[in-house]
């Protein structure tokens, strides 16, 4: 059985006609638009490392993001739409 607090919820979040990104809203994504305001969110995705949680250690995503080529895939467009939909997750 799934327990509560490490249940994931999976939602298609179409970016554009080739690209649909299913985003798990995680518990600890649940709020994102309520702690980050939009600038902090580009900045979590344009610059990972500016700002690392606590635990975390620095590099892991920006290597990530760039092994993926995330930064290439992604048109503005699209990355304006991520932002969107991480800012409407208020935890309600």
């Amino acid at each position: 059985a799934v327990q509560p607090h490490r249940a994931v919820h999976r939602q298609a979040v179409v970016l554009s006609d080739a690209v649909v990104v299913f985003a798990e809203r995680r518990r600890h994504m649940h709020d994102a638009g309520a702690r980050l305001n939009r600038a902090a969110l580009y900045e979590s995705i344009l610059d990972p490392d500016a700002t690392v949680a606590t635990g975390f250690p620095p590099g892991v995503m920006t290597v990530t993001l760039k092994g993926m080529g995330f930064y290439d895939k992604v048109s503005v467009d699209e990355l304006k739409l991520m932002v969107s939909f991480l800012a409407s997750l208020k935890g309600e």
